[in-house]
């Protein structure tokens, strides 16, 4: 025995409810019709929707949306390499321990001073010529 949606039990063979005299529905059959009708279904997607991405490019001297383009980046590399050697100009590393005058804090400054202005430049540099995504 079946349950109604009601909830009155139906007999075997009954074509209705005898409560609420609503038909029988064959479970399986309909399932099987809806199965068929799923298998009959003429849409597929577009191909736009289910082409494989394009890949994925990388360059250096290609303008990006998180890059540069090259003229950018060489103006760039020009002022940071000349900003280097002025620093090196002006502090003067090579002197720093060859003469024996003495302590002073200058030359602990200057040395400072160069190792973080080379590690800036260095840094900077990676920076703006690493490889970006183009698309």
């Amino acid at each position: 025995m079946e349950t109604c949606s009601c909830g009155a039990h139906i007999p075997q063979d009954a074509a209705w409810c005898p409560v609420c005299l609503k038909t029988v529905v064959d479970h399986e059959a309909l399932l099987e019709e809806f199965h068929d009708t799923f298998r009959k279904t003429t849409w597929d997607a577009p191909k736009e929707l289910v082409a494989p991405p394009p890949p994925k490019r990388f360059s250096r001297w290609e303008a990006g949306v998180l890059t540069f383009g090259p003229r950018l980046k060489v103006a760039l590399t020009v002022l940071i390499g000349t900003f280097e050697i002025a620093t090196m100009l002006m502090f003067q590393p090579w002197y720093l321990f060859s003469r024996s005058e003495g302590y002073h804090p200058a030359r602990a400054f200057a040395l400072f001073a160069v190792v973080l202005v080379s590690g800036v430049s260095f840094a900077a540099l990676r920076f703006l010529w690493r490889r970006a995504r183009v698309e």
